[in-house]
């Protein structure tokens, strides 16, 4: 215990006289203050330490042991080392959240739950009296006696005397923000580590006393000395120096030291209380303000705000707040039971009270009214000071008038009735108004001239008089009755009742706000009157208590409302309460007894004492409260908290929980539920204790959550998950047993007593299953059969019916081979007998069934080997399922990659065909022009033109198949062509065939490619002429518009068959053999042909013409009646181009750039152009062309280049000669179609094409076309 203060009684009286200069007086104001003593659970009234831990635990070290307070309950805190805490004089909690105890009996240290006591044989004694750790982790212990002992992991260290320290007994440790180690010692001043040296400060160096009891660094960096007898020291930059407010301290014996969360500084003294420093004045508290006791030995701030004050003797003491200052009869009240306020002119407080009269406050000082026994009673119901500087007191015996220093005291005379006198106000006027108990009328009084006169109203009431009144701001009057809600305006009185929306009840006040609603109280709750309606609030609404007293309006428009259950605060939407906890003189406000003061401040009357409240003081608690579950008891044994799995006779539960909130603990609500149980939480509760009967097996979570006393819950509820297993007897094991036993009792039974019933059900159900599998078996969609060894069918599903059209009687019986393509046969035979030899199985064999209509369909075969007591031999499962449309598939792709490599090849062949075409063609017109007047010569040239041509047709559609004929449509006269190629198509007719055409007049044009509906009229002739009879066979070709064609084609391809311009009908009849049925299906496929020499590509390419054209073909055709192709093309308004001859005139001046790799074509070229008048310049592959046209340049007109030329290509020419010449005309020529050579050049207005092979009046033509355009 810090040794007691021996100042010398000047010193003392200074002190005293300095504090009273600049502290409030202590005269009797009752700040928030709760103390705990040994009576509440504490382990002993002498306190050394308090410490709130991480969690949220209030830890106090005591004379007799520890304890820890939860907020409800204190628990005196044991080791499970069999040693006595002893004395328990600091505790402090590490970073990781270990506690040290510094006791009496040594240093313990606690992690989790389990304790470690420290000793060393080289300390003489084993009395620790502080602590503190590092910020490297090391652990400082003071010792008494025994210097300081350093912890640092498994290294001790011991610092004494003999290393520099100031004194061996320890009082106070303090690491600063700098890192500096202060220790505060008993009789040897202070040390400091630094820098790795000690320093000591002692009364030699500036120190005022030798004497150190606690250490504290302010947040500017200063640490302060509290010291034994001489107030504080300062230590800072500028050295050692007294405190400046030492002379402000009502004890210099300073104990403890501590800041505040609002940099505050707090100071504890040993006999003078504490002490808080800001700014002055000062707030100082001690045993007359609430205090436990003024020897003050600890200080500690918790997470909410409040001290926790520990004295030596009294226990431990928590201070809320002053928002509250009380006065009661025990600090200077003449009665406890205070029944009203009032404020004078010069500030002074009355209160009025029940049996002792009238106290003054003026000043700080309580004191008894100097007229008191003159008063007519001395049970006070109401005051006030008037305009005038009157005071009127109402008493339960008349009313009474202070004026002058001379009480009156009224009566009948003075014409006032009823001695209990209650509310009295003053109107605009100043006229004085007084209620009283007159019960013959409403026992409202106006004092007016000296005299009173009684207010009367013309309505039907009953007797019940005014309880109280207030004037609005209008100067009307208004007044609450137990029934009715009273308004006088000076001539006539308004009732409003309980018709109208007013709460009826015991009334107690009314009063009107700022914004002029009227507010009535009552014991039914609380009446709002807005002029015009009627709000009523109750418990139901949230008011705590609907017991209410008096009503006062507050700045901000808050309502407070005096109840049985202390104040209550509206703010419009939420009620808030205050009581006893939260600093309240009493919970039981009376009767009209509120009042507010020129300062804001608000006082209550209650039944012991009347209560200041300072809006400014007070702190809301905004700190969402830490809720823990402590305790879980299970039948009435605690269970470890560890534990979660529970046996089914476990289900009897109860939890014990708490919210660590202080500021008010009474005030702390709980909810809970039981998931597993209830999704629905609980109503609110003060009770931390929630019990669960009668659990039934299952995973359970419980939680709980808090609300402490401004309304803030927890942020996150408190859980503990478990599980109550399930009974042996209903667990899956002894069910399954269970069964099992009951099942084996009932076959006994029933193999004794049923076995015929038995049987016959097994009967059934084997029956129903048998019946079941054969119902799969026979619908199943792939074909399940059994073979015998010779390849037998034995038995099958119906799936041969839809699969290959056979009935079951059909097949059952007979060899499966007969049922195979003939090729397949032997396969089948051959791995039945491997499968029989071997004993085994074959999958995925595929072979070719014949279909009872002949059709081929494909089969993929499984089949394994089984024996059967009707088969000794065995026999086979074989499932065959259907595989036809795979196998079409996989054809259609190979013909889709055959055609493909065909398409490329044909590409090929034919562009080297049209080179060679073009020497042929080109020298037989040459040699027909030379060999004029030769007729003989003449036949002969025109056979190989005609021959010439022909073959340029079949690479044409060689082209087509490549993907390489142009599409030119343009509008053809389909009369026209076939007049002029009328020649041609009677050489491709056989001799003796007779061909007859029937062209109908005015036939509209079609939008087609001339070349390729050309081709669809040679093909067509030629497909006929080789199916009639060269001696009696006759081809009919016509043509005709058609406007419907709905009823002729069945099939158009989706096309528009409401074409605008209509149809035109090219028919090509024969009366051959016709086609039979088989083949119809197959005429258009490509190389598919029934003649010998048959190339298989002509109707394959009218039929891919006459789709690219957006038209339709019908065939219709007869075995030995013959067939007629119908082909119908869209007709167009467009009219037919005339065809483009050369011009006549050749002049001389024109060259031409002839690039050809084929000699004989190039030599051709070169003629028929000079015969003509043109000069020519050759070159022979595409390097020798741009250097021939680069030398000759300012004299070539055109340009006349094939597309495929060794070395450049005919476009690569072209491109690099226009990078230079860019209007340079050329006229490009290839074997391959135009769509292909002139990829590069389809947008250039000086490029033209002409397609291998060409006749010269073709060739001159574009070159004239070009050159003139």
């Amino acid at each position: 215990m810090p040794p007691t203060c021996k100042t010398s009684t000047a010193w003392s009286i200074l002190c005293w006289l300095w504090a009273a200069a600049i502290c409030p007086p202590l005269f009797g104001q009752l700040y928030q203050i709760r103390n705990y003593t040994s009576r509440d659970g504490l382990a002993h009234g002498a306190v050394f330490d308090v410490f709130q831990d991480q969690e949220g635990y209030i830890w106090i070290g005591t004379y007799g042991g520890l304890s820890r307070y939860d907020g409800n309950h204190f628990t005196t805190v044991t080791n499970n080392l069999d040693r006595d805490l002893g004395q328990v004089r600091k505790i402090f909690q590490t970073r990781s959240g270990d506690f040290w105890f510094c006791t009496s009996t040594g240093a313990y240290r606690l992690h989790g739950d389990q304790w470690d006591h420290f000793s060393d044989e080289m300390i003489e004694s084993n009395y620790y009296l502080c602590g503190v750790e590092l910020r490297s982790g090391t652990i400082v212990l003071g010792t008494y006696g025994s210097g300081i002992i350093m912890l640092d992991g498994d290294r001790v260290q011991r610092v004494t005397t003999k290393q520099g320290l100031a004194n061996d007994t320890v009082w106070a440790l303090l690491e600063d923000s700098e890192g500096a180690l202060w220790v505060g010692t008993r009789g040897g001043g202070l040390s400091r580590w630094a820098h790795d040296e000690w320093t000591t400060f002692n009364q030699d160096n500036g120190l005022q006393d030798n004497n150190i009891f606690t250490l504290a660094e302010s947040p500017d960096g200063k640490v302060y000395i509290g010291t034994g007898e001489s107030g504080i020291s300062v230590y800072s930059s500028q050295g050692l120096q007294p405190y400046r407010h030492n002379q402000a301290l009502a004890s210099q014996n300073v104990s403890t030291i501590v800041f505040g969360s609002d940099g505050e500084m707090w100071i504890g003294t040993f006999g003078g209380g504490i002490l808080a420093l800001s700014d002055p004045p000062f707030f100082q508290a001690g045993e007359v303000n609430g205090l436990a006791s003024d020897y003050v030995t600890a200080l500690m701030q918790d997470y909410e705000g409040n001290f926790w004050v520990g004295t030596y003797g009294s226990g431990v003491s928590k201070y809320i707040g002053r928002w509250f200052e009380n006065y009661t009869k025990e600090n200077g009240l003449s009665s406890g039971f205070v029944t009203a306020v009032s404020q004078d002119r010069t500030g002074a407080m009355w209160f009025g009270t029940r049996g002792g009269g009238i106290t003054k406050l003026s000043d700080g000082v309580l004191q008894r009214f100097a007229h008191q026994d003159q008063l007519s009673s001395n049970i006070i119901r109401s005051l006030l000071h008037d305009s005038q500087n009157r005071f009127w007191i109402g008493t339960n015996n008349g009313l009474n008038l202070v004026q002058n220093d001379t009480v009156r005291v009224f009566t009948e005379e003075d014409g006032i009735y009823g001695a209990y006198v209650g509310s009295i106000v003053e109107d605009p006027s100043g006229n004085i108004w007084v209620v009283t108990n007159y019960r013959n009328g409403l026992g409202v009084f106006a004092y007016m001239d000296g005299r009173f006169q009684e207010l009367t109203c013309d309505l039907d009431l009953p007797s019940w008089f005014v309880q109280d009144m207030q004037w609005d701001a209008t100067g009307k009057l208004w007044m609450c009755t137990n029934s009715f809600l009273l308004m006088y305006d000076g001539e006539s009185c308004t009732k409003y009742g309980t018709d109208q929306g007013y709460l009826e009840g015991d009334a107690t006040g009314i009063l009107i706000d700022n914004d002029g609603i009227v507010w009535s109280s009552s014991s039914k709750g609380l009446t709002r009157f807005d002029g015009s309606k009627f709000t009523t609030f109750t418990t139901a609404d949230g008011l705590p208590t609907n017991s209410l007293f008096s009503l006062l309006s507050a700045p901000g428009n808050e309502l407070w409302i005096g109840s049985n259950r202390g104040v209550i605060r509206f703010d419009g939407e939420t009620f808030h309460s205050y009581d006893h906890n939260d600093g309240l003189a009493g919970d039981e406000t009376l009767w009209d007894s509120s009042f507010i003061d020129r300062n804001g401040n608000l006082w209550f009357g209650t039944s012991t004492g009347v209560s200041k409240y300072q809006r400014v003081f007070e702190r809301p608690n905004l700190n969402p409260p830490r809720i823990k579950v402590e305790r879980v008891n299970v039948n009435g044994l605690d269970q470890n908290l560890g534990q979660h799995k529970l046996h089914h006779g476990q289900n009897e539960i109860e939890f014990s929980y708490t919210a660590l909130s202080f500021t008010n603990e009474n005030e702390v609500r709980y909810q809970y539920r039981l998931l597993g149980l209830s999704e629905a939480w609980s109503p609110e509760t003060t009770d931390n204790v929630a019990r669960y009967e009668r659990l039934p097996p299952n995973q359970y979570t419980f939680q709980v959550r808090a609300k402490n006393n401004d309304g803030i819950w927890s942020q996150a509820p408190a859980e503990f998950r478990f599980t109550i297993a399930k009974p042996f007897w209903r667990t899956r094991a002894f069910v399954f047993s269970g069964a099992l036993v009951l099942l084996g009792l009932v076959v006994f039974l029933g193999y004794r007593f049923n076995k015929r019933t038995q049987r016959r059900h097994h009967k059934l159900e084997l029956a129903r299953f048998q019946q079941r599998y054969q119902a799969l078996y026979e619908h199943a969609p792939d074909l399940y059969c059994s073979l015998d060894r010779e390849g037998n069918i034995l038995h099958c599903n119906q799936a041969i019916h839809w699969m290959l059209g056979y009935e079951k009687v059909e097949i059952i019986g007979k060899s499966a081979c007969n049922f195979l393509h003939p090729d397949d046969r032997n396969q089948l035979r051959t791995i039945l007998k491997q499968q029989f030899d071997e004993n085994g199985r074959f999958e995925n064999v595929e072979a070719r069934a014949i279909a009872k209509d002949e059709s081929v369909i494909w089969l993929s075969i499984h089949s394994s080997l089984f024996q059967d007591e009707d088969k000794p031999l065995g026999m086979t499962h074989t499932i065959c399922r259907d595989i036809t449309s795979r196998k079409r598939s996989e054809l259609s792709l190979q013909q889709a990659q055959r055609l493909e490599s065909l398409g490329l090849l044909a590409g090929g062949v034919a562009h080297d065909f049209n080179n060679l075409l073009s020497a042929i063609m080109g020298n037989a017109e040459l040699a027909t022009n030379l060999s004029a007047g030769e007729p003989q010569i003449n036949k002969h040239l025109t056979n190989i033109m005609v021959s010439s041509q022909r073959a340029a047709d079949l690479t044409t559609q060689l082209l087509a198949y490549a993907g390489k004929q142009p599409l030119d449509p343009d509008a053809v006269d389909i009369n026209q062509l076939i007049k002029e190629t009328m020649q041609l198509l009677q050489l491709s007719v056989p001799k003796g065939v007779e061909m007859a055409c029937d062209l109908s007049e005015g036939l509209a044009p079609v939008m087609a490619d001339r070349g390729q509906l050309l081709q669809v009229v040679m093909n067509l002739i030629t497909n006929a002429s080789e199916a009639v009879s060269k001696k009696t066979g006759r081809i009919w070709v016509k043509t005709e518009a058609v406007r419907d064609v709905h009823e002729l084609v069945t099939d158009f391809n989706n096309l528009d068959l409401d074409h605008p311009d209509g149809w035109v009908c090219l028919s090509v009849e024969d009366n051959g053999q016709g086609i039979p049925p088989s083949d119809r299906r197959h005429i258009f496929e490509p190389f598919f042909t029934t003649k010998f020499a048959g190339r298989g590509l002509g109707l394959a390419a009218v039929i891919g013409i006459v789709n690219s054209h957006r038209g339709a073909i019908q065939v219709q055709s007869d075995p030995g009646e013959g067939t007629r192709f119908r082909v119908y093309f869209p007709a167009t308004h467009k009219s037919c181009k005339s065809s483009v001859t050369a011009n006549s005139s050749h002049p001389a001046d024109r060259t031409i750039l002839i690039v050809e790799d084929e000699p004989l074509v190039r030599e051709m070229v070169e003629t028929v152009l000079q015969h003509h008048g043109y000069r020519t310049i050759s070159a022979e592959d595409g390097a020798q062309a741009l250097n021939t046209y680069h030398a000759h340049r300012q004299n070539i007109d055109l340009l006349l280049i094939d597309i495929t030329l060794p070395v450049h290509n005919g476009d690569a020419v072209l491109k690099q000669v226009r990078a230079t010449s860019p209007d340079i005309k050329a006229v490009l020529t290839s074997g391959y179609g135009q769509n292909q050579a002139m990829a590069a050049f389809k947008d250039s207005p000086t490029t033209w094409f002409i397609h291998k092979p060409y006749r010269h009046n073709e060739l001159l033509a574009v070159i004239e076309q070009a050159l003139h355009a």
